[in-house]
């Protein structure tokens, strides 16, 4: 609970993602199986941080007039478009599944680790790739969650939207060098 008595909605998400090197391994096979990447044409990461730049600048919007909710909804997808023009830009493949698109830029280390842990300070418990589910969980509670999308707050809110922020500018730095 924050100092003004509001809910803290990020603590309560939990990480699906695979926390040691032997289950990542496993969750990527598993990826590959299911054919989650596609390959797709290097350029097309013009598209996805084009899309990406554009969903962060309406979370400035969502922000200011109070929509805690839809903040969290686009930053998030601003996240999922960035992870996937780095993807694309860096091995030619897409995916559409958040989970899978993640995993693989650990994978193929593409995130270097202390930016892991400087993506970390969204929650003081996540200093790794939890980060990126622990916004997909705080997107899905905006975006589907009738019962508890309300209680998404401010904080939440910028705490979601600082992320995105930092590590859009991470992709776009490792896109345009």
């Amino acid at each position: 609970m924050y100092m003004d008595g509001s809910k803290d909605i990020l603590s309560e998400m939990t990480t699906n993602l695979p926390r040691t090197t032997k289950a990542s391994d496993a969750f990527f096979n598993n990826c590959m199986k299911r054919r989650r990447f596609v390959q797709v044409p290097k350029d097309d990461f013009v598209k996805h941080l084009e899309k990406s730049k554009h969903d962060l600048s309406q979370v400035d919007t969502d922000y200011i007039q109070g929509s805690w909710d839809w903040a969290v909804v686009k930053a998030y997808y601003s996240v999922f478009h960035a992870a996937n023009a780095l993807l694309i830009k860096e091995r030619g493949e897409y995916s559409k599944d958040h989970s899978c698109v993640f995993v693989a830029l650990e994978r193929h280390d593409l995130i270097p680790p202390d930016l892991y842990k400087e993506l970390g300070t969204l929650h003081g418990r996540f200093s790794d790739l939890a980060a990126f589910d622990i916004i997909y969980g705080a997107r899905k509670v905006g975006q589907y969650d009738v019962d508890r999308w309300a209680s998404i707050s401010q904080a939440d809110a910028e705490r979601v939207r600082g992320f995105a922020r930092r590590f859009l500018s991470f992709v776009e730095g490792r896109c345009y060098p």
